[in-house]
């Protein structure tokens, strides 16, 4: 099990100008690949609300060099942490990620996700619901 706390003086949760946020995280390992997960946002300055969200992933070891990740997660936000009108769940999300070693100092990542909004009134319907990523890591 682990658990953090921390702050920001600005990032994604905080408009410029904020004084920044306070943040918690807790996750635990459960076993056979699962794993689960809670992270909690509190912006002090601008929006003074939480924001926070719940994680079960299962990751699969293929082999040595190859991994697949599945993720599941869902949003709550307060009124004035959430875009629209209403506090309540925000958003749900499926992702998909897989990781190749290519060597001892590079690995090649990709993700795939699809995310929506569980209430127009907590988050309005967004413009793009699927989105991906790719990521190359080198270790010194």
């Amino acid at each position: 099990m682990e658990f953090g706390i921390g702050g920001s003086n600005g990032g994604a949760f905080c408009g410029s100008g904020s004084l920044g946020a306070l943040a918690g995280t807790t996750g635990a390992e459960l076993g056979h690949g699962l794993s689960v997960g809670l992270k909690g946002y509190y912006d002090l300055d601008e929006v003074e609300d939480l924001y926070a969200n719940f994680g079960v992933n299962y990751g699969l070891d293929i082999n040595k060099q190859f991994d697949l990740k599945l993720g599941a997660l869902a949003g709550y936000a307060e009124e004035n942490a959430s875009e629209g009108t209403d506090d309540g769940l925000h958003e749900y999300q499926f992702s998909v990620s897989a990781s190749y070693n290519l060597n001892r100092e590079l690995n090649l990542s990709a993700t795939l996700a699809y995310v929506d909004s569980f209430d127009d009134d907590v988050l309005s319907e967004q413009d793009r619901d699927l989105y991906g990523g790719i990521g190359l890591q080198l270790t010194l």
